[in-house]
């Protein structure tokens, strides 16, 4: 589903309400990462969430992030998919879409916004991703955060909205229609810190129905390391 098939613009259904969002971060040993993290993602998204849970096993991993507005710290067992499922069993009432952001993810401004816009306008939309413009992952010792900033800083907007479908998600940003998900839960017996574990959620997801989708101007920075 990463492999693009077809390309197609997004139209506007006016001014209806954009959605609830609440934005989970799964974290482990890194509260100054989490906390820059999240600092800047509070300071700069253009549509603010409703909601962010930090998921953690201790509470000194989500650093200075509870004093942060709207974020909630919930503890329990490690491992990202138990991670984020315990986050998704404490989502508040009146969330209409979940956001999961990698604990060194530098989202985009207009990040919350496009995916915002995306399941309001696209009622078959499903799950979302955004465009990595620089992921640490792939070799070498990652990224810091100030090289994520200037990163993004230096790319040129895409074309506005344009997406590209089928496209399972990648893990380190993606969104998910809380009403599709329904009962989901990622795979808790995925080894270690979870592996594919976008995948196999997404594949899971799709056999519902409905679209998976990347879209160019909700882009980002993964710093990886």
């Amino acid at each position: 589903m990463r492999e693009p098939k077809t390309r197609s613009p997004l139209y506007s259904v006016g001014d209806r309400p954009l959605p609830n969002i609440a934005v989970v971060v799964a974290t482990l040993g890194r509260p100054d990462i989490v906390t820059a993290m999240l600092n800047h993602l509070l300071e700069t998204q253009t549509v603010k969430p409703t909601a962010v849970i930090v998921s953690c096993v201790l509470h000194e991993d989500a650093g200075n992030t509870a004093s942060l507005p709207a974020v909630r710290v919930v503890t329990g067992r490690p491992g990202l998919t138990a991670q984020r499922n315990a986050a998704l069993a404490a989502l508040p009432t009146g969330i209409d879409v979940v956001v999961f952001f990698d604990d060194d993810f530098v989202a985009d401004a207009n990040w919350l916004a496009a995916a915002a816009r995306t399941f309001r306008d696209e009622p078959q939309v499903v799950a979302f991703t955004g465009r990595v413009l620089a992921d640490g992952v792939k070799g070498g010792p990652g990224l810091s955060f100030d090289d994520a900033v200037r990163i993004l800083g230096a790319v040129d907007r895409p074309a506005p909205r344009s997406h590209i479908e089928p496209y399972s998600p990648y893990g380190c940003n993606m969104a998910f229609r809380l009403s599709a998900v329904g009962d989901l839960r990622f795979d808790e017996r995925l080894v270690l810190y979870g592996w594919l574990e976008d995948r196999d959620f997404s594949a899971a997801l799709a056999k519902r129905g409905g679209r998976l989708i990347k879209c160019a101007s909700a882009s980002g920075v993964h710093m990886g390391g």
